[in-house]
């Protein structure tokens, strides 16, 4: 079973999940607690990410498609919200909260099929960070429950829709070639990310185990 999952998808997924909440833990750099906890959540995706390659390289292969590809069309990001503004951050943090509880079920299913111990160790980690993730979201979220109600529901509907798009057998090929988009992806991308720079300081912290997270 370990050989027919798509490893490689799931690692795109979630570098792309990570791209999103680095740019997000901008907003919330005058609070430095919740700052490096969105960081960390950042980070914990790049992490998972690197999971699902090597277990890509280990049990498929690695397709020679270019990152902008792979990281707009496989990882979702071509679907994002992203680059966003301060007055859409209610929006975006339920966004990404259902994407949190897709990440959960689907990994749910995950340590369901494999037959591997160190994968399902694997998988019940990262199970672990996604229910920290949602709970992280929360206890911003809870500070606007109506707007949280009508947006959480709103995007429940909206994934379902990308889901019935994606699962058609003939899709109109899309262009990936847009240059706004392109360009702030590969700022964002981790080698050379801008948003990166501006967090450079938590993330110093966290690798030294100076912060405090929650």
């Amino acid at each position: 079973m370990e050989n027919i999952i798509d490893w490689e998808s799931l690692s795109w997924v979630e570098y792309s999940s990570g791209i999103e909440v680095l740019y997000l833990a901008k907003f919330f750099r005058q609070n430095k607690k919740t700052h490096a906890s969105i960081v960390k959540h950042a980070l914990d995706e790049y992490r998972h990410g690197t999971h699902y390659r090597n277990l890509a390289k280990k049990y498929t292969s690695i397709n020679k498609i270019s990152t902008n590809i792979n990281l707009m069309e496989t990882g979702g990001l071509k679907n994002t919200y992203f680059p966003i503004n301060k007055n859409e951050l209610v929006k975006i943090c339920n966004y990404l909260k259902v994407g949190e509880q897709r990440a959960w079920e689907s990994n749910k299913l995950l340590i369901e099929l494999v037959k591997e111990k160190e994968i399902i160790k694997i998988l019940n980690a990262i199970q672990n960070d996604e229910r920290n993730h949602e709970s992280g979201l929360d206890r911003y979220l809870n500070r606007y429950p109506i707007q949280t109600k009508l947006h959480y529901m709103y995007q429940k509907i909206r994934f379902k829709m990308i889901d019935l798009l994606n699962s058609k057998l003939i899709k109109k090929i899309k262009n990936l070639t847009d240059g706004k988009l392109i360009v702030w992806v590969m700022n964002s991308f981790p080698e050379n990310s801008a948003v990166l720079k501006d967090n450079d300081a938590c993330i110093a912290d966290l690798c030294n185990n100076k912060t405090r997270l929650v």
